[in-house]
């Protein structure tokens, strides 16, 4: 209550008016507030009953928002999402999808079973049951799958988790743990285990790097890969051997890349490629191979890894073992369909102790013929093809001969065991017909001996181990090549360390008697001395060298051979002429030496000449 004040009768009359002034001031702000405090207890009691109802307004607002979806556009791309829930900070969306282009120019879009994110973050959206599809310009379509991962609208990266399946219509495909997906980029990127399946074979890394576009894929981190040729074994092929036949190919590598539009794939470092029985090692291997043209679709009813290898081909340091074969060289490149093999650079093959050398080597399996030269064809020729075989050790090592009442050693025997070394220009091999054929300047070395001509045939038993895997039976054991018999069919030259010379038309080589017979225009030498006639007949293990008639039978004169005391006898009475070279009998001691050439008409005992211990040996009836 506010109490009048009774003005101050002896107060002038500016003081009686000041305090009046002071009074009404007070009783004006008393009523300001009065109404102050009317208008906020009316404003109370609206907001008690007015904010119940906008909270309820907004709420069934927001029901009726988050039940339907809606498209918003990101960058270069449109977001749709359809009916959304909140949860607290998290918000969880139903069927997202975003649909873009990348650099390229190429569609692509990804799919969700739901999406959620977290208001108080910032960042990538988690996904769930996720499906990417890349829609190229040349009609490649890869779709990629995982159970759950997180997509990036800012930078169109998906990282993806578990199970990721990646799959392509050109039959490119890839199963991974972890990866990330660069839409923009068109790149795939791994650095867990992953599995990749080509149109030939399936491929085993630790990482990966995929381009869907330009259709490659690398794999690092020490890569192995199963190839399966679909080519049937033709009858007569290889059953076994690098490339051939439908065996499995099995290859590891430090890293793989595969070009899917040049149908290549390529190991690099440290490589290891088996099949059948054979073993490859190398520092680069190229595998070439058939499926669906470039941005083609597979037929529908082709199956699982429908191509086929058509090409391999290994580079630098190439080693190639089968049994007891061994093949080095530089290059090595193998056509599957048709069945063939070429080897260049530095061309080393050994079977046991045999070894060949030259600059190229042709194989064709199918056939069994091989061809060994010291350049590969179309290039010059360079250098010399060369070979030792070597001889079974099972022949005693013959003593040099007694000396013939001179006491002059005879021809020096040769040691049957020793290895034969052969040079020429080329080599060509049949292995089925067991024949080897050297050309070009042949010249042979077995111990003392030495043997030159144009033309070299050899007849062998086993396999020569050039074209391996060419039997006919798989899993049948292999015989090492062994030498049987080697002839010549052009002008032959035999010499030995001690001076004594051989000429002919022709020679034959009973390797396994250690026997040469010369026909044809037979010349012996000996120092000054010289012996002709039609036919020779050398025992390499006796040191006897026999010439005979041409009418003498050569199994008869080789018989006559096996004993030293008995001496041949030609048909008919013919006589044949035994020389023990070297030597000197004590009868023809006393005969004039004159040194001259003396030959031995067909059909007449032969005479004798000083420097030579040369006997005629009448037929049987004429001892009579």
């Amino acid at each position: 209550m506010v109490t009048d004040v009774q003005p101050n009768r002896r107060a002038s009359p500016a003081a009686r008016g000041s305090r009046m002034f002071s009074l009404e001031r007070a009783v004006a702000d008393r009523s300001r507030a009065f109404r102050a405090a009317r208008r906020h207890s009316m404003l109370v009691r609206v907001l008690r009953v007015s904010l119940p109802l906008l909270s309820l307004l907004v709420f069934a607002s927001y029901g009726l928002f988050v039940q339907r979806a809606y498209e918003v556009g990101i960058g270069d791309g449109k977001l749709t999402i359809g009916p959304v829930d909140l949860s607290g900070d998290t918000v969880t969306a139903s069927n997202p999808r975003f649909e873009g282009f990348n650099k390229n120019g190429d569609r692509f879009v990804v799919m969700a079973k739901s999406a959620e994110h977290d208001l108080k973050r910032s960042g990538p959206i988690g996904l769930k049951l996720i499906e990417g599809v890349l829609y190229e310009q040349n009609n490649t379509v890869t779709r990629v799958t995982a159970p759950r991962g997180r997509f990036d609208t800012r930078t169109e990266v998906l990282e993806l988790e578990e199970r990721i399946e990646v799959t392509s219509n050109t039959g490119l495909s890839a199963l991974l743990t972890r990866a990330t997906v660069s839409m923009r980029e068109d790149r795939i990127v791994s650095s867990e285990p992953v599995t990749v399946a080509m149109p030939s074979g399936i491929v085993r890394g630790n990482q990966l790097l995929m381009l869907p576009k330009q259709r490659q894929a690398v794999l690092s981190a020490r890569v192995s890969a199963r190839f399966e040729p679909e080519q049937p074994v033709r009858e007569g092929s290889a059953a076994g051997g690098l490339g051939a036949g439908n065996a499995v190919i099995e290859v590891s590598a430090e890293t793989l890349k595969v070009d899917d539009a040049k149908r290549l794939a390529v190991f690099d470092g440290g490589v290891r490629a088996t099949q059948d029985r054979a073993t490859l090692t190398a520092a680069l291997l190229e595998i070439g191979y058939d499926g669906a043209p470039p941005g083609g679709i597979p037929a529908a009813s082709a199956p699982p890894l429908s191509g086929r290898i058509n090409r391999i081909v290994a580079r630098h340091g190439v080693v190639i073992t089968q049994d007891d074969s061994r093949a080095t060289c530089d290059t090595a490149e193998f056509d599957p369909t048709a069945d063939t093999a070429l080897l260049t650079g530095s061309v080393v093959v050994t079977q046991g102790a045999n070894v060949l050398k030259g600059g190229a080597l042709a194989l064709d399996r199918k056939s069994g013929i091989s061809e060994l030269t010291a350049s590969a064809i179309g290039h010059e020729p360079k250098g010399r093809i060369t070979a030792r075989l070597q001889r079974g050790q099972d022949k005693p090592v013959p003593r040099e001969p007694a000396s013939r009442g001179g006491g002059e050693p005879a021809l020096p025997a040769a040691d049957p065991n020793a290895p034969i070394d052969i040079e020429a220009d080329r080599l060509d091999v049949n292995d089925r017909a067991k024949t080897a054929v050297f050309r070009g300047d042949v010249i042979v070395r077995q111990g003392r001996y030495t043997l030159r001509t144009a033309e070299l045939l050899a007849g062998y038993s086993g396999e020569s181990g050039l074209a391996s895997g060419l039997q006919d039976q798989p899993g049948k054991s292999r015989q090492a090549m062994q030498l049987k018999t080697v002839r010549t069919r052009s002008s032959v030259h035999i010499s030995s360390e001690e001076g004594q010379t051989a000429r002919g038309d022709s020679a034959d080589f009973d390797v396994t008697a250690n026997i040469v017979t010369l026909i044809g225009d037979v010349v012996l030498t000996q120092g000054g001395h010289t012996v002709t006639g039609p036919r020779a007949i050398m025992n390499l293990n006796t040191g006897e060298a026999q010439v005979v008639p041409g009418g003498v039978a050569a199994a008869g004169a080789e018989a006559a051979l096996r004993s030293s005391e008995a001496r041949p006898a030609g048909p008919s009475g013919r006589p044949s002429l035994l020389i023990y070279p070297n030597q000197l009998r004590d009868k023809d001691k006393a005969k004039p030496k004159g040194g001259e050439n003396e030959r031995m008409p067909s059909g007449a005992p032969a005479t004798r000449t000083s420097g030579w211990a040369a006997e005629t040996t009448p037929a049987a009836a004429d001892r009579d």
